[in-house]
């Protein structure tokens, strides 16, 4: 296509051009115009000046895929046989010059010597080869013009015929070359060479959503089309005169190939212009400012956001200083320190206070002259210590922080640039009152209660409340409750009880512990604040931090001053005139490690001091636990937050009075919309239509049988019969769902005591016996779940089914039901699909939905890398997924390898399809905070067009791609504000809720949607939000198809809280963790350690949906 109109995509008006078998006459009429100079030759003169144009614009690298060379790669003809010219197509010197930078010439063999083309069958020598020609076209001439004749060229982007969907789940059919017709005309004395719509490629290529040959949309108002037989309009007079010169290709033969290094020169400063270009890219915008989307039911919300009031504000201008203080130990004093500061230098003003660098005022504060350093000294009461103790303040005016690009950002915000300055200053003057009274984590606050929760293995619940600005159409303040887990206040000898769990429920004191034992307490106590204290001895009370748990008293020796070496029990008896009750018990080194003589102290005269912050990661128990306590109704959780708002008292803070800032004490009401669930299609064409977010199974769209299949007992205590009867109920419930599910082959068992290494050779012997299934029971015990998995898919190629030993038991229909959805997805079956009826419009032609993820090892471990993961859809329903996953360094959040990823992704589409591309990327990147969104953008999304640029080698391959990113963590929650809009025992807003006004950006496309429904606590919604979008879906496609994605995961007949896609970029970052656990990792050589852990190729190629 030339540079005329460009069709928008995703409407409806698309969608009927996408389906119809011929396009309207007015389309192809101008169509044809704008390519009618396309067969026109040009004289001598004109063939100099293009060739030096051409050799010019090669030298500076520009990238003409966009224009010229990507017409040219859809229109030439194979080397093999060079076209001959068709007569009466000259131009006299004196014609006058093109409108617009005409396209290669194309030249056809007459009708006697077009060859006919064999038929095209894709294969993987030619992946992503080239579009070849397709039909004939026509054009007629003006004034004294002749007829002229020239082939249609085939656009890998022209409108197609129509997709015809077959099968049980859908099929994309490819289609051959059809007749290509076209109408062009020509002016003055100039031939009116047309050049005709072509019909899809023939082999590997097919049609596309309408998006010209080498041109990347950007979000832009449409070109206004070139009149047939007047000038163009003097807007596009300017963009053509602006536009680089042809590429000209001689008319006698093909074009000439590149030399290599040339060609790998010029590619390469075509990629690097390319990525700079992005530097600048074009966010999609709300066609409507302040408007969002249309479809569903409409209601209203409360949200717990709180309206921050400007109107009162003091200055439109914040003074930022540094703060330096020494000694640098301990930072718990830091704000008692500058306090203290305030209260002697300038006792009349509040300025906020971070807790460690950063100063925040109104205005310029007394004493502190600009470009000085202000340092002064104070003295404090350490009242942990009972002591005091001196610092020194140094403080330095650093910045002005301009305030009023908060109200420009939310009137124009067209960037991905927060005024990050902005708000951080914000935040610290909101945080400043109550992190004085309360013990602060991130942006949570936390008091202890009267009544702890107790969570189990030393561990308490707290609960607090959170607090963020954030921006939407107005700024607001973020408010909700908070949960967080302290180590238990307590004696370390009651910690070890809960600690060691069922290691040491019989509490011995006169039983050392094992090394097991002694590294599973020194990993919990590590760090920890530990207050030491002599019984009846006051004076001895001492505070120190513990490094790690050590042998026994009575074990454990260390030196004396004169050399002597004693034992920790015989120190206390002789020194302190302590005898130990309990000397069997572990000491604790505590202290500087870089102490001479180390501190070792028993665990009998050591209590853990309230209140102190850890990240470690807690167990299932205890995280089951927190959320059983945590999950609230909507109404208590807003009284919760209320509380919060009350203990708070913001508008009361001297500090945010300083600045005016006024804070709403009321919940935002915004308006929402609750969309409709799509129906659910089954075999035998059965339907069902989800209600709240739930729907009963029927027969599986498309089953796959089970038929060689085996029970491995891996070390579990469970009857043999116990285990037959499993197997029959899974027969059972099978057939309701129509799979056909023979008995097993074999049971078979490993004693307690046999090593892992055993599984091995038994699933060794599965694979040799062609064995399609392995049901693997296992029990609690850490890393057992790991080894089975790194044994069947890293080292055996077996696909596998790990259950727990309670599941077997529990003999539980429901239960069984849902492991078959998995079973029966891993076989390569289809479990349901979209109702055709209601089938997003992007799914009726080849597109490939991509979730990518990217986790990080926990806080407390280390030399663990982060794991990249990203699945593909390859299937018109869009069901079925496969993974590509790469270890990378720890907390890199970019996709550092996404360009081989996707290479990977778009081959595997391309086999399974029988050859077919995806015309659009949709892609959900999950993981992702808004202060790396301008960099995730420009680094993944150009990964993703090198990918495609790879593939499409010297042709033109660049589908649409839509980017959007995932959001959970997030303390967005919504409030049903009217009785009949509310659902479930917890009066939750119901499943399809969707927010896009108000608290979201005014102009860029971001929505929240709540698409499942809460089993427990209030609904999390989900955000998502729109960072590139060269389709042109509308507001209403992006939310509808966002929400119907929800429903088609694997593992349930639920709608989940977030799509399938993103769903299956966590499993499959969480399988790729499964092959690194209990194995040491060289992060300087992660390339190798990737190697090693390279899935099985018939895992990959047989059963895609293995990890699922």
């Amino acid at each position: 296509m030339g540079k005329g109109k460009k069709k928008k995509t995703g409407t409806g008006k698309e969608e009927a051009s996408a389906t119809s078998q011929r396009p309207p006459a007015k389309e192809e009429e101008a169509e044809g115009d704008e390519e009618a100079s396309g067969g026109q030759a040009l004289s001598r003169k004109d063939k100099r000046a293009a060739k030096k144009a051409a050799a010019k614009q090669a030298r500076v690298g520009a990238d003409v895929s966009s224009g010229t060379t990507a017409a040219a790669a859809s229109t030439l003809t194979p080397p093999e046989s060079p076209p001959a010219q068709t007569p009466g197509t000259s131009q006299p010197e004196s014609a006058p010059a093109p409108q617009q930078p005409p396209p290669p010439p194309v030249v056809s063999p007459t009708p006697q010597q077009r060859p006919v083309p064999p038929p095209q069958v894709p294969s993987p020598e030619r992946e992503f080869a080239p579009p070849t020609p397709g039909g004939r076209g026509y054009g007629r001439g003006q004034g004294r013009g002749e007829r002229g004749g020239g082939d249609g060229d085939v656009r890998p982007f022209s409108p197609p015929r129509e997709a015809a969907v077959g099968g049980p789940s859908g099929q994309w059919q490819q289609q051959g070359p059809q007749p290509g017709r076209g109408r062009g005309r020509g002016r003055g004395r100039g031939d009116g060479g047309g050049r005709g719509r072509g019909g899809p490629p023939s082999g590997d290529a097919f049609p596309s959503l309408g998006a010209p040959s080498g041109v990347w949309r950007q979000q832009q108002p449409p070109t206004q089309q070139v009149s047939p037989t007047g000038p163009p309009p003097p807007q596009q007079q300017q963009q053509q005169q602006q536009q680089p010169p042809q590429q000209v290709v001689p008319k006698q033969q093909p074009a000439p190939p590149q030399q290599p290094a040339q060609a790998q020169k010029v590619a390469a400063v075509t990629d690097k212009m390319k990525s700079l270009s992005l530097d600048t890219f074009n966010i999609p915008v709300r066609p409507d400012i302040n408007k969002g989307g249309t479809l569903g039911r409409k209601t209203e919300v409360d949200t717990n956001h709180l309206r921050l009031d400007f109107r009162r504000l003091k200055t439109k201008t914040a003074i930022h200083y540094d703060v330096e203080i020494l000694p640098e130990r301990p930072k718990r004093l830091f704000r008692t320190v500058i306090e203290e500061f305030r209260k002697q230098f300038f006792p009349n003003r509040y300025p906020a206070f971070d807790g460690r660098k950063n100063l925040v005022a109104s205005s310029y504060l007394p004493h502190l002259p600009p470009g000085e350093e202000f340092v002064r000294q104070v003295t404090v009461t350490d009242v942990e210590r009972d002591a005091k103790k001196d610092f020194t303040v140094k403080v330095k005016l650093v910045n002005e922080i301009d305030l009023t690009c908060l109200e420009r950002y939310m009137e124009e915000g067209y960037n991905l640039e927060l005024p990050q300055k902005a708000i951080q200053m914000l935040d610290i003057v909101i945080r400043n009152a109550p992190a004085q009274r309360f013990i602060q984590v991130g942006r949570s606050f936390f008091t202890q209660p009267e009544e702890p929760i107790p969570l189990g293995n030393g561990m308490h619940m707290w609960l607090g409340f959170y607090q963020s600005v954030i921006l939407g159409w107005k700024p607001f303040l973020n408010v909700d409750v908070a949960h967080k887990g302290f180590p238990a206040p307590k004696d370390v000898k009651s910690i070890m009880e809960e600690v060691l769990g069922s290691q040491y429920s019989r509490f011995d004191p006169d039983r050392e512990l094992n090394k097991e034992q002694e590294a599973d307490l020194s990993a919990f106590l590590k760090g920890l604040k530990v207050e030491y204290k002599l019984p009846n001895q006051s004076a001895s009370k001492r505070t120190y931090r513990v490094n790690s748990a050590k042998s026994s008293a009575l074990r454990l020796e260390f030196k004396l001053d004169d050399g002597r070496q004693i034992t920790v029990a015989e120190y206390f008896k002789r020194e302190k005139n302590y005898t130990l009750r309990y000397p069997k018990l572990p000491c604790l080194h505590v202290g500087s490690l870089n102490r001479p003589n180390p501190i070792f102290l028993p665990v009998e005269l050591c209590t853990i001091l309230p209140g102190q912050v850890t990240f470690r990661k807690m167990t299932e128990q205890q995280t089951s636990t927190m959320i059983r306590y945590a999950a609230t109704s909507t109404g208590d959780r807003m009284q919760k937050i209320n509380t919060a708002i009350h203990q708070a008292n913001f508008n009361k803070d001297n500090g945010i009075q300083e600045f005016g800032i006024v804070i709403s004490d009321q919940f935002e009401s915004v308006s929402a919309r609750i969309l409709d669930a799509p129906r659910i299609a089954y075999n035998n064409q059965k339907e069902v239509q989800p209600r709240r977010g739930v729907w009963r199974a029927e027969h599986f769209l498309r089953s796959t049988p089970l038929r060689n299949w085996v029970i491995i007992n891996f070390g579990v205590n469970i009857r043999v019969d116990e285990l037959w009867s499993f197997a029959n109920l899974m027969t059972s419930v099978g057939s309701s769902l129509g799979m056909s599910i023979d008995r097993p082959q074999n049971l078979l068992v490993m004693d307690r005591r046999d090593p892992a290494s055993k599984l091995y050779g038994l699933l060794l012997d599965c694979k040799k016996s062609g064995t399609e299934l392995a049901v693997v029971v296992i029990d609690d015990k850490r890393g057992v779940y790991s080894q089975v998995k790194q044994f069947a898919e890293l080292k055996v190629g077996v696909l596998t089914q790990c259950l727990k030993r309670r599941t077997v038991s529990r003999q539980d229909r429901a239960t069984v039901s849902n492991i078959l959805l998995k079973i029966n997805s891993k076989l390569n079956g289809v479990n349901h699909k979209l109702s055709p009826p209601v089938r997003p419009p992007c799914l009726k032609r080849p597109v490939m939905i991509i979730g990518a993820d990217v986790t990080h090892p926990s806080p407390d471990q280390r030399n663990i890398p982060s794991v990249a993961a990203v699945c593909a859809s390859h299937d018109p329903d869009a069901f079925q997924y496969n993974l590509q996953y790469r270890l990378q360094s720890p907390r890199q959040e970019i996709i550092q390898e996404l360009k081989e990823i996707m290479l990977s992704q778009l081959k595997f589409f391309y086999k399974k399809t029988g050859g077919l591309k995806p015309e659009r990327l949709i892609f959900y990147r999950d993981g992702v905070s808004e202060g790396q969104f301008a960099v995730v953008l420009r680094e993944e999304l150009n990964a993703i067009k090198a990918a495609c640029r790879t593939l499409a080698g010297t042709g033109t391959y660049e589908p649409a791609i839509t980017f959007l990113v995932v959001q959970k963590r997030h303390h967005t929650r919504f409030f049903p504000k009217r009785p009949e809009d509310s659902d479930g025992k917890n009066n939750n807003v119901p499943a399809g809720t969707i927010v896009d006004t108000k608290i979201t950006h005014p102009r860029h496309i971001d929505f929240y949607l709540v698409s499942h429904a809460s089993i427990q606590g209030v609904s999390r919604p989900t955000k998502y939000r729109t960072l590139w979008d060269d389709s042109n879906m509308s507001v209403d496609e992006l939310e509808q198809l966002t929400y119907y994605l929800c429903h088609l995961f694997s593992r349930c007949t639920r709608s989940v809280s977030y799509p399938a896609p993103t769903y299956y970029a966590h499993l499959a970052a969480y399988r790729a963790r499964t092959y690194i656990e209990g194995q040491p990792i060289d992060l300087d050589k992660l390339s190798e350690e990737q190697a090693q852990r390279d899935i099985k190729d018939n895992i990959i190629k047989d059963f895609p949906m293995f990890f699922v």
